[in-house]
């Protein structure tokens, strides 16, 4: 699929546990339900309307789905199926067993995308602004595409650390 996209800024990192803290305290806002108090590792737990609340605490917003796939692909022609190549478990550079956690955000020196973004794949699935919908991608515009615009739930990116938990668990700030 071939798409333009207007320039972005996305965050390099993922949003930490001691990032959102930040927020928390200065917003009085509830910790989500998954608290592990790891102060480096992302934050998870949260919903799409939490997320879209913190990003505007900090004057940002969520990606657009075309935004982040771009951010984590690579630029094209031929972009890449992850940050590291096409080979999903290349040399274990993907962290999705059930047995493992979370690790800290940025540690995994492999896991760097073409323009130096972290963790996009393997420790937390990422909202994205998108509604999602199966049959989007059938008529997808050919500039900005910016999803439906309803549905029945917001798209994710990347994987999670226990991609059966079914619960998007991070935040990406475009």
């Amino acid at each position: 699929i071939n798409i333009t996209l207007n320039n972005f800024w996305i965050d390099q990192y993922q949003v930490t546990n001691s990032k959102y803290q930040q927020y928390i305290d200065a917003q009085g806002v509830p910790a989500p339900e998954i608290w592990p108090g790891e102060d480096n590792h992302p934050v998870r737990g949260i919903t799409w309307d939490q997320a879209v609340a913190y990003c505007r605490w900090l004057n940002k917003r969520l990606p657009i789905e075309a935004e982040w796939e771009a951010a984590g692909r690579g630029p094209g022609p031929g972009p890449q199926l992850y940050p590291w190549g096409n080979d999903a478990t290349a040399d274990g550079k993907i962290n999705t067993l059930p047995d493992q956690d979370t690790y800290a955000v940025g540690s995994l020196t492999f896991n760097e995308s073409a323009f130096g973004l972290f963790d996009m794949v393997g420790n937390v699935w990422e909202w994205v602004n998108d509604w999602y919908s199966e049959a989007y991608y059938q008529n997808l515009p050919s500039s900005n595409p910016v999803g439906p615009d309803s549905g029945s739930c917001r798209s994710v990116r990347g994987d999670s650390w226990f991609f059966y938990s079914g619960s998007p668990n991070a935040v990406s700030l475009g």
